[in-house]
């Protein structure tokens, strides 16, 4: 998937004046991951946290 940038702009105002301040960026879509790979990556973590720190319960805790 190719990525785009778009251009967008912004005002700020006072009510009833005239814009005071623009604002001008540009914005680039990043594309999301699907929830599989997420799941994964995730359990991948997990699994890397519980081998540093055999010494911990499921939930973080230390074992005491």
């Amino acid at each position: 998937m190719e990525q785009q940038a778009k251009t967008i702009l912004a005002a700020v105002r006072e009510p009833e004046r005239a814009p005071t301040v623009r604002y001008s960026g540009t914005v680039q879509e990043v594309p999301l991951q699907d929830a599989a790979t997420l799941e994964t990556e995730l359990s991948a973590l997990q699994r890397r946290q519980k081998r540093m720190a055999p010494d911990m319960d499921e939930c973080g805790e230390p074992l005491y």
